[in-house]
Parts: C-alpha cells; structure tokens; sequence
C-alpha cells in the first residue's frame, strides 16, 4: 500500500471490543500490532488501519490524521472478469 495508512473495513462499533468485518463477518485472522487494540485519551477507536509497518491499529475519528487516510483494502467476491 506504499506506506500509506490504509482503512481494512474492520470495525467494533456495535459493541466495543467485538471487531467484525465491514460485510458483518467475523474475525479469523489478527495482524494488531504492538499494544492494539486499545481506545486512547482521544476516544473511541472504532476503525482499523494498516499501518506503514503492515500491523493493524485502531484508530478513531478523534485523530486529526483521520482525514488524510485516502486508500482502503476492499476483497469482493466474484468479480467480473473479461474473457
């Protein structure tokens, strides 16, 4: 992703600390880095970025950086492909 923060669809909003995927599935496969998850002085940190470090962080909108995350990891299924 270039080192670029980049947003990967997981999220704990319905219930803090319950981290599901943006399509509601669960969660089978961690990458936290250091000392994530965890909510900070800022708030609630109900997003999840990959950091330059490829690690998951949480993240939330009381940061000021929020607005500079330009790029998001999206998997669909069944994509339409040219023959």
């Amino acid at each position: 992703m270039g080192g670029e923060p980049s947003w990967i669809g997981l999220n704990d909003i319905a219930q803090e600390g319950q981290w599901i995927w943006d399509n509601g599935e669960p969660v089978t496969y961690a990458n936290w880095g250091l000392q994530e998850p965890g909510d900070t002085s800022i708030g609630a940190e109900d997003y999840v970025i990959i950091g330059p470090s490829g690690k998951w962080e949480d993240f939330g909108s009381g940061h000021g950086g929020i607005s500079l995350i330009r790029t998001a990891l999206i998997e669909k299924e069944n994509l339409p492909v040219k023959q």
